[in-house]
């Protein structure tokens, strides 16, 4: 059927227009054409019954007269141009005619009886229980369609009610509308009792079209901390410092947390951090000076936390710096490098132009001199992880006319390897595995003596990656002979025979 206000198509069963809003009568109204439809009735009834209770002619041709109407002139009771009223009527008739009174009553009443019910048939209809009821049924039948028609009027009688919006949602997405589930499911987060299943309903929408900033950002407005706690791994809070600003008189180690995956970024000179800063991976130590640290949290879906910053002084006593023997110069003769460790601290040391922290290499024993110019640098911890300054030592090994040089020393390792049945060939190559060996003269030392190159061994494995092996080969600097080697407890090199 068609819209009687704007022509629009109405489907079967819809209770209004979804173009206009107007309102399907069920049952139509009682207006004047009832009204009518009652008269006309009425009257054919009354008149009908008065030619049944017409009296018999007498002999004279005359028609007999009852006791009852003998008093009443036969004569119209309402004027030619006059329209009858139905009631006037009916007392006229009920007068006249007492006989029929009961029957003629009864059926008045029966009319009106029908009207009335009629009437409440149709105001029952016009409820919220009723259309919400009708609604659920058609759900149940799986005409999500018409559950939606229904629940809107439903909503129509009484829009405060949650719990039509929450199952019209529910409709919605049965029918793939998730659009339409998702704004009354964005309105509902705020009613308590249906909270928790909107949010739920609403973020499983989201996480269903991938839209994970989206639920970042709902979550970041949420003011139930119950719900975010459910969903902390679309959260980006601000990271959590494990100490508190202030003053210290030791040095400290800051470690920085946040509430779930991503990744920290942090800056050291008090600028705001972004993610072409540091990235923390590892307690940060604080010495002597000065901290202004800020950082910031970026989570897994690319949602940002606020920036949390803290200013730290530490005043802590530094300790003694490293005291190296023997000093920098010009060496053609090797000599071990040691280091004097203050009590109950420890030392770490580069040798590649670095500058050492905890992080480096830790001083154990003696070091074997490299050949060439190294440049060494040294700092030592105390207990409390105060840092001293750095102890800077510069060598420049260089021995006097070697019979053999460090390039020979190396052939002659991989020579003697070869022969040895070590390596399957001067290349490298050994039985089982994939990569290969390297060998390379870094440094020298003196045994008994002697004068021998120290040779290191490499290893490179299929993917181009090279390692250092804890094998070290020697040979000697005046004979050229190839030797094993060994480490006494102050790191010394000795010679062993193959």
């Amino acid at each position: 059927m068609k819209c009687p206000v704007c022509g629009n198509e109405i489907k079967e069963e819809q209770l209004y227009c979804e173009s206009c809003g107007y309102e399907i009568r069920i049952v139509p109204d009682f207006e004047p054409e009832l009204d009518t439809n009652i008269r006309e009735t009425m009257t054919e009834v009354v008149n009908e019954f008065a030619s049944e209770e017409e009296q018999p002619a007498d002999a004279d041709g005359k028609q007999s007269v009852s006791d009852d109407d003998a008093s009443e002139e036969d004569v119209p009771w309402y004027a030619a141009d006059e329209r009858p009223s139905l009631l006037l009527g009916i007392f006229h008739f009920l007068k006249k005619r007492k006989k029929m009174s009961l029957i003629l009553l009864s059926l008045l009443v029966v009319t009106v009886g029908l009207t009335v019910m009629l009437g409440m048939q149709r105001a029952a209809k016009q409820t919220y229980s009723y259309q919400y009821e009708q609604g659920v049924s058609a759900a149940g039948r799986g005409d999500y369609e018409q559950a939606i028609a229904c629940m809107r009027q439903a909503l129509h009688y009484d829009n405060q009610q949650v719990e039509a919006r929450m199952l019209m949602a529910g409709y919605y997405e049965k029918l793939g509308e998730l659009q339409d589930a998702s704004e009354i499911y964005l309105d509902l987060i705020s009613y308590e009792g249906y909270r928790v299943e909107a949010y739920e309903r609403l973020v499983a929408i989201y996480e269903s079209e991938e839209r994970y900033l989206e639920i970042c950002n709902l979550m970041e407005r949420c003011e139930y901390e119950e719900i975010r706690t459910d969903y902390n791994q679309y959260l980006a809070e601000e990271p959590i410092f494990s100490i508190a600003d202030g003053v210290y008189e030791d040095a400290q180690l800051l470690k920085i947390s946040a509430n779930t995956n991503g990744i920290i970024y942090y800056t050291l000179d008090g600028t705001t951090p972004d993610e072409a800063d540091l990235v923390y991976t590892s307690p940060i130590l604080l010495e002597s000076g000065e901290y202004r640290i800020q950082a910031v949290f970026i989570n897994e879906f690319g949602m940002m936390s606020k920036v949390h910053n803290g200013e730290f002084v530490i005043e802590a006593e530094p300790p003694n710096e490293p005291i190296v023997t023997p000093d920098g110069g010009d060496y053609t003769v090797p000599e071990y490098i040691s280091v004097e460790i203050p009590q109950g601290g420890t030392v770490y040391y580069t040798s590649d132009g670095t500058m050492p922290d905890s992080n480096s290499t830790p001083y154990t024993r003696d070091i074997c001199m490299p050949l060439g110019a190294t440049l060494y640098r040294f700092i030592s911890y105390n207990e409390d992880r105060v840092a001293s300054n750095i102890t800077q030592v510069e060598y420049h090994l260089n021995l006097n006319d070697p019979p053999y040089s460090p390039y020979q020393a190396i052939l002659i390792t991989t020579s003697g390897l070869t022969d040895r049945g070590i390596l399957l060939a001067m290349t490298g190559e050994v039985a089982g595995a994939k990569g290969t060996y390297s060998y390379e003269a870094q440094a020298a030392f003196v045994y008994q003596g002697e004068i021998y190159y120290l040779v290191s061994e490499y290893y490179t494995d299929e993917s181009g990656s090279r390692y250092q092996s804890q094998t070290k080969y020697a040979v000697s600097v005046v004979y050229g002979r190839l030797y094993q080697t060994a480490q006494d407890a102050d790191g010394h090199y000795t010679v062993i025979d193959f």
